[in-house]
């Protein structure tokens, strides 16, 4: 069997939101708000289709989490969640971003939203 590649096109794009953390307060994470874990927010985004393929990841300043997720009929309209464990919150420097791969190949990418995590 043969299959087709697909150019892959990496773009941000102004249509979609970087994602959240959404128990930071600004740009700032206390580690006492994420003692039971985070809940990292995707909005629902423009041109969204089932199919799509959304990876998350959070950068801390020693690890990074990464999760995929297939975009469902149930998902269109609303944001997505994930949940990160309270050991991905550790003190110093944090980002989130996620991508879009598209069902024929195209790439997206969200802003990066930066943070920083303290006591």
């Amino acid at each position: 069997m043969i299959t087709k590649l697909h150019k892959v096109v990496a773009v941000t794009s102004a249509s979609i939101n970087a994602p959240y953390i959404q128990e930071a307060v600004g740009t700032v994470i206390h580690l006492g708000d994420v003692v039971n874990g985070g809940t990292y927010v995707v909005d629902t985004y423009e041109g969204i289709e089932v199919g799509d393929l959304l990876t998350v990841f959070y950068q801390s300043c020693i690890d990074e989490w990464k999760a995929f997720y297939v975009v469902s009929a149930s998902d269109m309209g609303r944001p997505i969640i994930f949940m990160l464990p309270a050991e991905a919150f550790v003190l110093g420097a944090a980002s989130a971003r996620y991508m879009i791969t598209s069902r024929v190949g195209n790439v997206v990418q969200s802003p990066v939203a930066k943070y920083e995590v303290r006591r």
